[in-house]
């Protein structure tokens, strides 16, 4: 199948617009000095790095490592550049020009990982979305390390979802591309952390041994351990601790541990944090332990703690409005303007936020059910658990943005599925229509079922829209081993109660055909019988049946023909739901075609038999 990337296209161009608009409107200052707070000290650690001074916080002139030093290195290297070359040497545009390329950079792989894990429908809800954030947008004109870290995070989820986990462990040269960009993302910011944990599920719910997993896990570990060496020894010579990352993680942890505190940013100078004077690195270490002998001591209002930090962090999503404001341009928005994007931005975040938990539970089932959700899954709760740990920033919640889109999009399909436009396509429906009669069909197998695959050495099959299960329990009464899926309960039900009957086993799953998708790479044959859909969602099915084929495997599809409107009998009257075999083999691209064309089913009618017009299309991988 040949895929139209131009809705993808589209909205990369939507959000590179939008993204442009507000950078020339709100980009007007760098940061200042006690003014614009973390920011001021990223652009200008990066100034000092370009002109050849080090890691240095001005005015102060005592070795830190206060931040991690990724972020600050990246502005250091295009600040360099820039000041060599023919290049613009505008501290305003090259920081707009990176924030919107990271912001770009998360809508494209918004889309592949989407795509990769939930269908092309999603994949492509879900970059809409992102490319439409009204914080994301705002973003693009601040100094904050959020955009170029979504971008790197999406890039390390990437590496990972896009392989084929059906075939065993990633190969050594992705591990080490997953590595090389975590050591990355970890010297910009360590909450990427989660995604080995994600890694590791993902090697159990594979199946690996565990020496698979000890090496899977090893080597991009290795990489970042020795990524994270130069910084580490600089830090040594400099501040004569050992400090890999930096050394805000203890005035991070303490600020909000004492039993005032109330989840928001405390200056850590009270006295539930090390004395302020103490050298840097010791007194990271003193506030650490202060930190967890807090939690020790205190488990009941550490507990509290969580939900008020957990409410503060969600409470609004208007912290890029803020900080673009807090650069050296001070309050430039009129006061109609701010507060009109305050409410859009909030009502954005409140919404997707709301349709991300439905698209999850929803989906509860399958969420997690294959390799590649699970280091989702896993990446996306360690985004929001760290913050919790901490105290309660706003902007600590930014990075969730795409995965919150993720699980935002598949409610809206789900929705768009709930309310079909095909007359008899909905599963309360069928359920009824299944309920109402003993048997729909007949318990006999599909004649060309049997026609195509008897005969074929037995494997392991899937039955899309499986009904109730005539061709699955056939299936396994040759000897394969069949996974049947159906939207009805009822059908399903029906199908379990028949194949107990025939004394044989089918692993039943209810689960919507157009939105499902299944394990990638492991069925020898795929059935899609009958499934009648409008070209778009036949190709959505069609390309995760594809997928979900393994390599020597065939997917059947048999349908009625979109020649059965003026040459047959029965069957819909709709044409978009009638495919021609051109059509289902264009929508197989990539697969070898073994047969294509129409054949003819004797029907009994009131004048007698007449023949319908079927397609049968049978393609291997």
């Amino acid at each position: 199948m040949t895929v139209d990337r131009r809705p993808l296209v589209v909205a990369l161009a939507v959000g590179l617009l939008l993204r442009a608009a507000w950078s020339l409107y709100a980009a007007r200052s760098t940061p200042e000095f006690l003014v614009s707070g973390d920011q001021y000290s990223y652009w200008v650690i990066g100034q000092e790095i370009a002109a050849g001074r080090g890691y240095r916080i001005p005015p102060f002139t005592d070795p830190t490592s206060y931040y991690p030093v990724g972020f600050p290195a990246l502005l250091g290297l295009f600040a360099f550049v820039t000041m060599r070359t023919p290049l613009p040497d505008d501290p305003v545009l090259v920081m707009a020009a990176i924030q919107i390329a990271a912001g770009l950079v998360a809508i494209a792989l918004t889309y592949v990982v989407a795509l990769r894990l939930w269908g092309r429908r999603v994949g492509l809800v879900a970059a809409w979305i992102v490319a439409l954030w009204p914080n994301l947008v705002m973003a693009s004109a601040t100094y904050s390390v959020e955009p170029v870290f979504i971008a790197l995070c999406l890039a390390v989820v990437s590496v990972l979802v896009t392989h084929d986990w059906s075939t065993g462990p990633p190969s050594t040269r992705r591990l080490l591309a997953f590595g090389v960009l975590l050591g990355a993302t970890v010297l910009i910011r360590p909450f990427v952390a989660p995604v080995v944990v994600g890694l590791l599920l993902a090697c159990a719910v594979a199946r690996f041994g565990w020496r698979s997993t000890v090496r899977t896990l090893a080597v991009p570990l290795a990489v970042v351990a020795v990524m994270m060496v130069p910084w580490t020894v600089r830090n040594a010579v400099t501040l004569g601790a050992f400090v890999p990352i930096s050394t805000n993680l203890g005035d991070t942890v303490c600020m909000d541990r004492t039993l005032e505190a109330n989840g928001t940013f405390r200056f850590a100078t009270h006295d539930g944090c090390a004395d302020p004077d103490l050298p840097e690195a010791e007194r990271n270490r003193a506030n650490l332990r202060k930190a967890a002998s807090f939690v020790v001591e205190h488990p009941v209002k550490e507990v509290h703690l969580w939900g008020m930090r957990l409410y503060r962090m969600m409470s609004d999503d208007r912290v890029a409005l803020r900080e673009v404001e807090e650069l050296g341009a001070g309050r430039f928005l009129p006061d109609g303007l701010r507060s009109g994007l305050g409410i859009l931005a909030d009502g954005w975040f409140f919404t997707i936020g709301s349709l991300a938990l439905v698209g999850v539970a929803v989906r509860r089932r399958d969420v997690w059910a294959t390799p590649e959700r699970v280091v989702v899954f896993a990446t996306a709760v360690g985004l929001l658990l760290i913050p919790i740990g901490l105290w309660g920033a706003q902007r600590f919640h930014v990075p969730l943005a795409p995965f919150m889109a993720m699980g935002s999009a598949l409610a809206l399909v789900w929705f768009a599925d709930r309310r079909p436009n095909v007359p008899g396509m909905d599963a309360a429906a069928w359920d009824a229509r299944y309920a109402g009669a003993e048997l729909v069909w007949s318990a006999e197998p599909n004649r060309f079922v049997v026609e195509v695959v008897e005969g074929w050495r037995p494997g392991r099959a899937l039955d899309v829209a499986c009904g109730e299960g005539r061709n699955a329990i056939w299936l396994a009464e040759q000897g394969w081993e069949v996974t049947a899926l159906d939207f009805s309960q009822v059908a399903i039900d029906r199908g379990r109660r028949l194949a107990d009957e025939a004394g044989v086993e089918v692993e039943w799953r209810r689960a919507d055909a157009t939105t499902h998708r299944p394990e990638a790479g492991v069925f020898d044959l795929v059935l899609v019988c009958y499934l009648q859909l409008p070209g778009p969602q036949l190709a959505e099915v069609l390309s995760s049946a594809r997928d979900s084929v393994a390599p020597g495997g065939a997917i059947v599809v048999i349908a009625h023909a979109r020649d059965n409107l003026e040459r047959g009998v029965g069957g819909p009257q709709d044409p978009s739901v009638l495919p021609t075999p051109d059509e289902v083999v264009e929508y197989l691209d990539g697969l070898t075609i073994e047969r294509a064309g129409h054949v003819t089913r004797p029907v009994e009618t009131d004048a007698g038999q007449r023949d319908a017009i079927d397609l049968v299309v049978v393609a291997r991988a």
